[in-house]
This record gives structure tokens, C-alpha cells and sequence, in this order.
């Protein structure tokens, strides 16, 4: 009976160890903006109308730059391994940041265009944030599973395969976080003022799924910087 094929490793290109460093440094980025967003959601930190849309500013542009780099590492997954997941990733990481710039703009800018309308303007706003989540929801599954697709190259299999359940175990909790946070906002007719059980669930769930978010990231910058690459074949000497 022949052997079951053990995957091959096919690079798409020349490798290199300079694109996982890169993401390295935007896992790092995104370690911190979860610490930021955790001190927020765990009420470490007080925040009080002049303080409360700068400190999300930073916290969202902490982000931005974070996911940023961090899609280096996944192109990377996909330059030295051959993973397509890497590849989306790569690009879905790239809208998502995107959208969160965006996103980011809005709240700074913050007008009231629609004055008259306030109730369905906060409607607006909630059904759009529960969109960038939901499109940051599967970015993070995909990440999950580039870690797992490519445990067996990486040289650090129970690493890779840690890595990827946990981004896929937050990922799971960011999207019942968003469901249950967008049921309670748009669910009452003020859009703010809601059922104190339920406000208790949805920041139950936000605290969760950003420790895990650090977690997970504390192991992507590890596994960036560990990872091996494939060596190039020596040149033939003439």
C-alpha cells in the first residue's frame, strides 16, 4: 500500500524572511491596540467626553497601522510557502484597514447630517460598524487558517497550529460580540439606553474576545519571528 503524499512546499517567488519580520512588527502594533481597547471595555480607564473620541482615535489608528503590517506577513505566508489563504488574507487584511481609516475619519469628523432624522442616523452608524466587524470577523478566520495550512513549513507545527485556533476561537467571539451589540443598540428606540443585562453580555463578550485577540497576536509575533523560510538553491559556480 504506497504512503499517503505528504504536502510539498511550493514558494510563489523568491522567499523572503523580511516580509514575516514586517508582520512581526504589526502583530506588535496590534498587541498594543488590544491592551488599549481591553482598558477601555474593562472600564480601567475613565473616559469622559473630551477624552472619549481621542482615545478611540488612537486606539483605531493603533489598528490600522497594526493590520497594516501585519498583511506583510500573510503575502509573506504566500511568497515562501505557496498558501492561497495567504493571499486572501493578505487582501482582505488590506480592506479592513481600510475600512476602519475610514471609520476613524467618520467619528472625528462626527456632523449630525441628518438632524431630523437622528434615530435613523445612529441606525446608519451601527448597521455600518456592525459591518466592518463582521468583514474583520472573516479576516481573522483566514488568518487562523493560513496558520494552520502552513503548520508543517514553518518549522514550528505545535506554534502554527496554536496560532491559528486561537485567531479562529476570538474570531468566533468578535462576531457573537457584534451580533448581540448591534440586536442591543438598534432593538431600542433611543439607540443607546439599553437593557442592563444585555449591556452586561455584549462587554462580557467585548473583554473576551480582545484578550483573546492579544493572545493570538502574542503568538503570530512569535511565530513571524520564528518561522523558517525556504533556502534558495546555491548558485552553480561557473
Amino acid at each position: 500500500m504506497s504512503a499517503v503524499a505528504e504536502p510539498s512546499l511550493v514558494p510563489k517567488g523568491r522567499s523572503s524572511k523580511a516580509l514575516f519580520i514586517v508582520g512581526a512588527v504589526g502583530c506588535i502594533i496590534n498587541t498594543i491596540a488590544a491592551i488599549w481597547f481591553f482598558l477601555a471595555y474593562a472600564r480601567i480607564i475613565r473616559l469622559g467626553s473630551v477624552s472619549y473620541t481621542s482615545y478611540w482615535t488612537i486606539g483605531y489608528v493603533l489598528l490600522v497601522i497594526g493590520l497594516s503590517l501585519a498583511s506583510v506577513g500573510y503575502i509573506g505566508a504566500r511568497r515562501n510557502y505557496g498558501s492561497g489563504v495567504g493571499t486572501a488574507s493578505f487582501a482582505i487584511t488590506i480592506v479592513v484597514s481600510i475600512l476602519f481609516l475610514l471609520w476613524t475619519i467618520w467619528q472625528i469628523m462626527d456632523y449630525p447630517f441628518f438632524n431630523d432624522y437622528y434615530e435613523e442616523y445612529q441606525l446608519l452608524r451601527s448597521s455600518i460598524f456592525a459591518t466592518i466587524y463582521e468583514i474583520f470577523f472573516v479576516m481573522v478566520i483566514l488568518w487562523g487558517v493560513t496558520h494552520i495550512t502552513t503548520r508543517r513549513f514553518t518549522g514550528k507545527l505545535g506554534l502554527s497550529l496554536a496560532t491559528g485556533i486561537m485567531l479562529i476561537l476570538a474570531a468566533v467571539f468578535v462576531d457573537i460580540w457584534i451580533a448581540l451589540w448591534f440586536v442591543a443598540f438598534s432593538g431600542n428606540s433611543h439607540l443607546v439606553i439599553y437593557n442592563s443585562l444585555l449591556r452586561e453580555i455584549v462587554d462580557a463578550f467585548e473583554l473576551i474576545w480582545t484578550l483573546l485577540f492579544f493572545v493570538s497576536q502574542i503568538l503570530a509575533t512569535t511565530l513571524f519571528f520564528m518561522a523558517k523560510v525556504p533556502e534558495l538553491p546555491a548558485k552553480p559556480t561557473t
